[in-house]
């Protein structure tokens, strides 16, 4: 008898109704982070940012991974909507199994993954506490 670790493969179907459902709601979130947030939230948003580019800078996929999963989550916890995204955790194992292997990438472009977070805190400084 033969033992061995195998990886399930990733259904595709699966991550991408993943990501439509957080590009449909993320939306909403934030706009509502936007309303509520105060200026100390902000600054950690503008930490994480921060360090989400040294990660990128050294190649350290797995911390960029983790970053922005929390970056994106501070949003929820600000617009009071934690359950929300704990349900989209639960449910979107795949669509983040695929999200992480695709930071592995070989020459992944970090610029136009920063830009998009480096856009979401402009919004923010200009709506400052």
């Amino acid at each position: 008898m033969q033992s061995g670790t195998y990886i399930a493969t990733i259904d595709m179907s699966i991550a991408k109704e993943g990501r439509f459902v957080r590009e449909c709601i993320e939306p909403q979130v934030m706009m509502e982070a936007l309303a509520k947030h105060s200026a100390a939230q902000f600054k950690n948003l503008q930490r994480n940012l921060n360090a989400q580019k040294k990660a990128a800078k050294s190649d350290q996929t797995d911390l960029f991974f983790d970053l922005d999963q929390e970056f994106h989550q501070t949003f929820y916890q600000i617009a009071n909507r934690s359950q929300i995204w704990e349900w989209l955790q639960l449910n979107n194992l795949q669509l983040n199994r695929f999200r992480r292997l695709r930071l592995k990438v070989p020459g992944l472009d970090w610029q136009t993954l920063l830009a998009q977070h480096e856009q979401i805190i402009s919004a923010f400084s200009e709506w400052q506490c």
